[in-house]
């Protein structure tokens, strides 16, 4: 039948059986028929300038997203508040263009959803780094600095608070670092860049710089930022990381805790 016909092209071209695909919002939703679940992955890609369209990839990002959504709306609202909406077509058309990087397919799934955390705060420290610009920042946006969405903790006098960067904030970021680190983008750092995370654009890998050098985040293969964010929900959903402080007896300091006691 006709809709048996489409199903069959469905899965040769996206990987996908199902009447569900993205709407309008880019999240799953129920089809009527498989044309219009065709119809609908065929315009994501589009929309998101993919070179090729894996449902199952994209439905996976998701997921992992949503585990993210549901633990701080519940835990620490302040960081659900800071995810910005997804990015466009125009957002990664701007970051490549500036950095001369061309982004992978899962660097566009997943900023697509959020484009990273907005925060004043963050806004703030960056405007630091322009000459003679020295802003101040109030007491109840220093506060901030604990709703980074990839956790901290703390060490002897050493605050350690990482968020996620946009795309444009990514931009600005990784246009300082590229010399040293060729083909990869800024994708998180510590509120005072002293631990960044880096995405190689070549490989989807993800790699943490601190003192002691570089680590890959998750062991080698494909998709490895995805992979490493699925675990990373994976720990928040089932406890392993914790809503509490991130510096000792200081009851304003609560963030998602990478080492609770």
């Amino acid at each position: 039948n006709d809709d048996g016909i489409w199903r069959t092209v469905c899965h040769r071209d996206f990987g996908s059986t199902a009447r569900r695909a993205p709407g309008p919002d880019r999240r799953i939703q129920e089809t009527k028929t498989s044309k219009e679940a065709w119809l609908c992955w065929r315009r994501l890609g589009h929309d998101l300038r993919l070179k090729q369209i894996d449902a199952p990839v994209y439905e996976r990002v998701l997921e992992m997203w949503a585990k993210i959504e549901a633990w701080t709306t519940q835990n620490k609202p302040s960081i659900r508040e800071s995810l910005a909406p997804g990015a466009s077509a125009r957002d990664f058309e701007a970051f490549e263009k500036h950095l001369g990087l061309e982004l992978p397919d899962i660097a566009k799934m997943i900023w697509s959803v959020h484009n990273g955390q907005s925060m004043k705060f963050d806004e703030l420290v960056d405007e630091r780094r322009a000459p003679n610009s020295k802003p101040n920042i109030p007491n109840h946006v220093s506060l901030q600095v604990f709703d980074g969405l990839f956790g901290g903790y703390s060490f002897y006098n050493n605050l350690v608070c990482t968020r996620m960067f946009s795309l444009s904030r990514s931009s600005l970021w990784t246009s300082e670092t590229l010399d040293e680190f060729p083909k990869k983008m800024v994708i998180a750092a510590s509120y005072d860049f002293t631990k960044p995370f880096f995405m190689d654009v070549s490989t989807g890998m993800v790699y943490v710089c601190t003192q002691h050098g570089g680590f890959p985040c998750v062991p080698p293969g494909e998709l490895g930022i995805l992979r490493w964010m699925e675990e990373y929900a994976e720990r928040l959903a089932t406890g392993v990381y914790l809503k509490n402080h991130l510096i000792p007896d200081n009851t304003d300091s609560f963030g998602i805790n990478l080492f609770p006691e």
